[in-house]
């Protein structure tokens, strides 16, 4: 009888030691920033806690960094009264990293402004807008 309790193990323990599962991969999603989406981000340009009018605003698509030429933008605009403010308007984002980059004029100073920010969208419901405040240097 003890005989066969030992066989019965070494049987289930065989089994089990057999048994193998397969574990798939899955593969994260590659979040890719380009249009197509339901985010809205409105750019500012500002200098000195001052709104600045006459500004072409860049945008360039999924990277954290200016790319090397003004050419190789994704989307330019100009930024338009908006409630009051100048606001350049990019419909249509998907989630991802965007870098804005902003050229402008302070007509009372007579400068020639510039600057970038990095920005991500995180959340893509549709009606979803952010604002974002570019602020600019001579």
């Amino acid at each position: 009888m003890r005989i066969s309790y030992i066989i019965a193990t070494l049987l289930l323990a065989g089994i089990f030691a057999s048994c193998t599962r397969e574990n798939q991969v899955v593969e994260p999603v590659k979040i890719v920033a380009d249009t197509g989406g339901n985010a809205t981000i409105n750019i500012i340009p500002r200098y000195l806690n001052k709104d600045i009018d006459s500004c072409v605003v860049y945008v360039y698509y999924n990277s954290k960094r200016a790319p090397e030429s003004i050419f190789q933008y994704n989307n330019n605009m100009v930024a338009k009264p908006s409630g009051g403010r100048p606001t350049a308007s990019f419909k249509g984002l998907k989630l991802g990293d965007y870098y804005f980059y902003g050229e402008g004029y302070d007509a009372s100073r007579n400068w020639v402004l510039r600057g970038g920010a990095t920005f991500k969208v995180v959340d893509s419901i549709p009606g979803t807008s952010y604002t974002v405040l570019l602020d600019l240097h001579p």
